[in-house]
């Protein structure tokens, strides 16, 4: 069902017709001392805004319900909960939404709708809903309850909803060990003998037993040799299609409700991707036991026999850990705002003194085990005496009131003269670090990390900066056509840079080959790597261990 189409339900079910355009216009009960609002937590859970792009509650839940109803939405990082109605007309909508009182009490806890606004949708028909969502959600059972009263009519209707634990790369499914990641089964042993048996039961219209003896091998695609893997896809719909980096369509088989695709990937490629039906929202592959957390939730991964998993991103037993502080508020004069950001500490860091410092952006997801896993790797690192010990500033470009990811205003400069967020962190935060921490206040002991729009950044810092920062990785880089990030790289002269660029040969939006040419044709000291993966976390927590070795390796 697609999410305009359930707000036409709303109104069926709750017997409420709702409207509003502006701020003026809202209204939810009075607010007590105690109502929860933008930025404040339940344990863990953050409560926000939907910035965009955030998996709906109601793609998995029935906005139907009419009393108390069950229902299942798999690990997800973040979650939008906002609820709303329809008319047909702004004129409709606005008047009978003022007329409406709303509550909402989330796992116990009353909500003041009205600080979080509403959404508009148009379709032809006039949409609201209000907007509110849930950042860092935690795994177990909620309780969703929404209380509507209109024209003396009330509804008062609870989602019991069980969000699944996440089953990430950091956490293998108990089977893996014993996973072929090959096609083989008691059925068919290579490609030709599958493929006979898909044609027979296609044939016949017998998918049942095929399907059986697919499910029975528990993993998906299926991969034969070291090159060949197979996706393969049971359900009704006019077009499936697999969504990652690029997207490929499945082919119906037959007249059947199977479809099928193959593909070639080279023998170590790693890959994310989810299932679309049509143009439903993109779920995970029900096949594939294998999942990587990503922004917007987890994604299926797609592991060739050749790949190898990135051990040094598992947390170890048995060796010393560094300390990664709580968020600590720095109020920027720069920014004109506050930002939250966290300091690891090397184990043993009480006796030591000029430590090299790493300054990371989009700290909390690179600090995150589940995606960036650096926290990890630094621990391991050092115990292993493959890196110096040092430190990591992890920025969080999250607003600490609202929860409100900036980053895409932070990390995208205006030109090459305006960056307000470079300022922020070479002449506010470096010198509150070096003020308060045992640093080596050198620019030859500092490095800058940035991911995707944190790559452009970084390679902005690099032009910048280059009197705070000589190490600048940048990793995936989106520049967003802003030609002069190479430009001021191909016109300036050399500068006391030494740069990690990587690359997923299957991310075809990042810039990082053209901005590779560049750097090697000036003769800049490069380390450039190169994976047969995509843009995502999988591939990112993959080479952390490069980048950190070629900057802070123990000669």
């Amino acid at each position: 069902m697609k999410r305009y189409t359930l707000l036409t339900y709303f109104v069926i079910v709750s017997g409420v017709i709702a409207a509003c355009s502006g701020s003026s216009q809202l209204r939810s009960t009075s607010t007590p001392p105690s109502m929860l609002k933008p930025g404040d937590t339940i344990g863990e859970m953050v409560l926000t805004t939907e910035q965009g792009n955030t998996p709906w509650i109601w793609d998995y839940c029935d906005p139907l319900a009419t009393t108390t109803t069950e229902c299942k939405v798999p690990a997800l990082t973040n979650l939008f909960i906002g609820y709303g109605n329809v008319a047909d007309t702004i004129e409709t909508l606005n008047s009978e939404w003022t007329a409406t009182n709303w509550e909402l009490i989330f796992d116990g806890h009353p909500i003041d709708l009205s600080t979080f606004g509403t959404k508009d949708y148009d379709t032809g028909q006039k949409y609201r809903m209000w907007n509110i969502a849930l950042d860092k959600i935690t795994s177990g059972k909620h309780t969703l309850r929404y209380i509507i009263s209109f024209n003396g009519q009330h509804s008062d209707i609870t989602w019991n909803f069980t969000v699944a634990s996440p089953v990430s790369q950091m956490e293998l499914p108990e089977n893996a060990a014993q996973l072929a990641f090959n096609g083989s089964s008691n059925h068919f042993a290579n490609l030709a003998e599958f493929n006979s048996l898909l044609q027979s039961a296609v044939q016949s219209g017998e998918i049942d037993s095929f399907w059986d003896a697919v499910t029975a091998t528990g993993q998906m695609p299926l991969i034969f040799g070291d090159r060949q893997a197979v996706f393969l896809y049971r359900g009704k719909g006019d077009t499936v299609a697999w969504k990652g980096d690029f997207t490929m369509l499945y082919t119906r088989q037959g007249q059947t409700d199977l479809w099928a695709l193959p593909k070639e990937f080279e023998p170590d490629t790693r890959l994310d991707y989810k299932i679309q039906v049509d143009n439903e929202t993109a779920v995970l592959d029900p096949l594939n036991l294998f999942t990587q957390p990503g922004g917007y939730g987890p994604n299926s991964v797609v592991r060739m026999p050749a790949y190898i998993y990135p051990e040094i991103t598992l947390a170890r037993v048995g060796i010393q850990h560094g300390l990664l502080s709580e968020d600590l508020p720095f109020s920027s004069k720069k920014l004109g705002y506050d930002v939250n950001y966290r300091v690891y500490t090397p184990a043993g860091y009480e006796t030591m003194g000029n430590l090299p410092v790493a300054y990371v952006t989009d700290g909390q997801d690179f600090a995150n085990p589940d995606f960036g896993a650096m926290v990890i790797v630094l621990d391991n690192l050092i115990a292993d005496q493959k890196i110096k010990p040092l430190m990591a500033v992890f920025i969080d470009p999250r607003n600490p009131l609202t929860g409100v990811n900036r980053r895409q205003t932070e990390l995208v400069p205006v030109s090459r003269e305006i960056c307000v967020f470079c300022e922020f962190i070479a002449e506010e935060l470096v010198p509150e670090i070096d003020t308060a921490y045992k640093t080596h206040a050198s620019p030859d002991a500092r490095a800058v990390i940035g991911f995707s729009l944190g790559g452009q950044f970084t390679a902005q810092m690099g032009l910048t900066y280059s009197n705070v920062f000589h190490l600048i990785a940048i990793q995936s880089p989106y520049m967003l056509g802003h030609a002069w990030v190479f430009q001021g790289y191909e016109t300036t002269g050399r500068l006391p840079l030494q740069v990690f660029l990587s690359h997923g040969s299957y991310d075809e939006g990042a810039d990082s080959l053209r901005l590779r040419d560049t750097l090697q044709k000036k003769g800049y000291p490069l380390l450039y790597v190169e994976t047969h993966d995509g843009h995502s976390w999988g591939n990112i927590r993959g080479i952390l261990d490069d980048m950190l070795i070629y900057f802070f390796g123990r000669v």
